[in-house]
């Protein structure tokens, strides 16, 4: 199985196109990316508003951005690993 758009090479790609493509190609991860921004906006104000005595509320606020860094990461070894295999087969 391959990842969408594997044939197109991201480090072939400008700086906006490489952003567009990890960001927000397919539409969903644009929209996970937007809301783990205002979720960990949301729960850092309501940290700060709290006076800090909620300590896992600004835990909670990194979990969405963790959890997309690490899916970005992996799809990027998917393209590497899809690139070094269509490389074999020429």
């Amino acid at each position: 199985m391959t990842t969408e758009r594997a044939d197109k090479d991201p480090n072939a790609m400008n700086f906006w196109q490489q952003t567009r493509f990890y960001l927000f190609e397919p539409w969903w991860r644009g929209v996970w990316f937007i809301g783990a921004i205002v979720w960990g906006v949301v729960l850092n104000v309501i940290f700060i508003s709290t006076g800090g005595t909620e300590e896992l509320l600004g835990i909670f606020s990194v979990v969405p951005l963790f959890a997309f860094i690490i899916e970005q990461q992996n799809r990027s070894r998917k393209l590497r690993q899809e690139k070094l295999q269509r490389e074999r087969m020429k």
